[in-house]
């Protein structure tokens, strides 16, 4: 007997369609598979001792790979946290003297790096086109 995959109705095994629906119950079967006696003969095993080769790979979550801000020689962490700090701080000031509450900062394209202060409740973001 051979179900229906369309609405369950089972057939008779040599049915090419539903007794019911008439759909195709060929497609539902599995294609049989004819071993030959070469199929059954032990192909050599190629057995590798050696460990695997883990490469990392950094990427964001469109593809492109991650920026990594390396730390300059002779500064402690303190040191590299406390720029970062103070450059966080000027950008909110920045952002806070444009009455921006977001800033868009363009990360593919010719203008890499370009930064845009969103100050309104919505934004429209894109290119504009007069036609």
């Amino acid at each position: 007997m051979i179900k229906c995959q369309a609405c369950g109705t089972q057939n008779l095994g040599s049915s090419q369609f539903c007794d019911e629906c008439g759909d195709s119950l060929n497609k539902y079967k599995a294609p049989e598979v004819v071993r030959s006696r070469s199929d059954e003969i032990d192909k050599p095993k190629i057995e590798n001792t050696e460990p695997p080769v883990f490469q990392p790979a950094n990427v964001t979550s469109v593809g492109i790979p991650f920026v990594e801000v390396q730390q300059p020689e002779g500064d402690s962490v303190e040191e590299v946290t406390r720029v970062a700090a103070l450059s966080k701080r000027d950008k909110d000031v920045n952002l806070a003297k444009h009455g921006a509450h977001a800033n868009l900062v363009i990360e593919r394209g010719e203008a890499i790096g370009t930064e845009f202060p969103l100050a309104s409740e919505e934004s429209n973001i894109g290119s504009w086109d007069a036609d």
